[in-house]
């Protein structure tokens, strides 16, 4: 079966930062020269962190670092290869970051997340780390992807807090790994690989989106909507609404049947 695949990308800065700390990446919507659909279709977004203009470093750093790498990927590779290649190059921004930090003392503490999504022959492969987020909206059934590496998603887990909690705990921004930032001299990757159906929507997000809005909100507006475009400008509109209180980013992706 052949998907066409239809796009959405937004980005906003929010009403309480001052500058916006996030950064994306599409390849279906770069300007890289015609698309070789052995490569797939990349997607991308880093919320970075460490103040002033350091976290728009590090999440710019990491997405070019994908973005860069990725094109180069030999052809015909399946699945498994492709899989181990993000993972490899999530690696490599985590290295890029940090030396750029030993060659810029004054921006040490600076990292970022980085959820990225490959759709590729019928697979969808997601390699990620922090706390943004890919969701899959199946059959009308919301379901998260990602796992946070966070401090009360390890709280969840041991079942001190229900997930209701954790999304109010004041500790829900303090990251187990970050790409960049080296707290136990190892970045675990997570990994996921799963099947592509038709009417599939994925969506990858900075936490400015779901500080701002419960899953059932989001849900509720990948149903209502029929485009990308308008999904996307609804969830920027609704999560500024909210508060927006942070950097919110948004990539929608919807598989349609050919």
């Amino acid at each position: 079966m052949v998907l066409r695949i239809h796009t959405a990308v937004r980005t906003d800065k929010g009403l309480v930062r001052a500058n916006n700390e996030d950064s994306l990446f599409s390849y279906d919507l770069a300007n890289l020269g015609p698309h070789d659909p052995e490569l797939g279709r990349l997607y991308v977004v880093a919320d970075g962190m460490g103040g002033v203009a350091a976290g728009e470093v590090a999440s710019r750093l990491a997405a070019q670092t994908l973005s860069e790498y990725y094109t180069r990927g030999d052809a015909n590779q399946n699945g498994e290869a492709l899989q181990e290649r993000l993972v490899q190059m999530l690696l490599l921004a985590n290295e890029r970051i940090r030396e750029h930090v030993a060659d810029n003392p004054e921006c040490f503490g600076m990292g970022t997340t980085i959820t990225a999504l490959l759709v590729f022959q019928g697979e969808v492969i997601l390699a990620h780390v922090g706390d943004s987020r890919a969701y899959l909206l199946r059959d009308g059934e919301l379901y998260q992807l990602s796992k946070d590496h966070s401090e009360v998603q390890l709280m969840v887990e041991m079942g001190r807090l229900t997930p209701e909690q954790a999304r109010e705990h004041p500790r829900k921004h303090i990251l187990t790994q970050a790409v960049g930032v080296d707290h136990s001299g190892v970045l675990n990757v997570f990994t996921r690989r799963l099947s592509s159906l038709a009417n599939d929507i994925f969506l990858l997000c900075s936490d400015g989106l779901t500080d701002m809005l419960d899953d059932k909100h989001i849900s509720e507006l990948l149903k209502d909507h029929e485009s990308v475009e308008d999904t996307a400008n609804a969830l920027i509109k609704d999560a500024l609404a909210a508060g927006g209180r942070d950097n919110i980013t948004v990539v929608l992706i919807k598989l349609l049947q050919d």
